[in-house]
C-alpha cells in the first residue's frame, strides 16, 4: 500500500512528464484519455493515484514506465526519466 510520501512522488513524476513532453494539463488528460477534473483531483492529492491512470501514463509514454514506477533508468532499454530528456532536447539544439 502507498503511503502518502509515495502517493505524493507519483504525482510529482506525473507532473515532471507533462513538463519535459510539454504539454498543459488539458492536453496531458486528452492524451491519456482521463477528465481533466479527475486528473486534477490526483495532482491536488483529493484521489489517490489509480492503477488506471498509472497504466494509461505508460501506454503513453512508454519511455518513462521504468522510471515512473521505480524510479530507475535504462537508456539501453529506451527507459529514461523526464530529466534526461530534456538534456538530449537540449543537446540536439546546441
Amino acid at each position: 500500500m502507498l503511503n502518502k510520501q509515495d502517493i505524493n512522488r507519483l504525482n510529482d513524476k506525473i507532473d515532471d512528464i507533462r513538463t519535459s513532453e510539454g504539454l498543459k494539463y488539458t492536453q496531458l488528460s486528452e492524451l491519456i484519455g482521463i477528465p481533466y477534473d479527475t486528473l486534477h483531483k490526483y495532482k491536488s492529492g483529493k484521489t489517490k493515484v489509480s492503477a488506471e491512470l498509472l497504466v494509461k501514463i505508460c501506454e503513453t509514454f512508454p519511455q518513462y514506465t521504468l522510471w515512473l514506477m521505480t524510479g530507475k533508468t535504462d537508456k539501453a532499454l529506451g527507459q529514461i526519466s523526464p530529466g534526461m530528456k530534456l538534456v538530449s532536447d537540449k543537446l540536439k539544439t546546441e
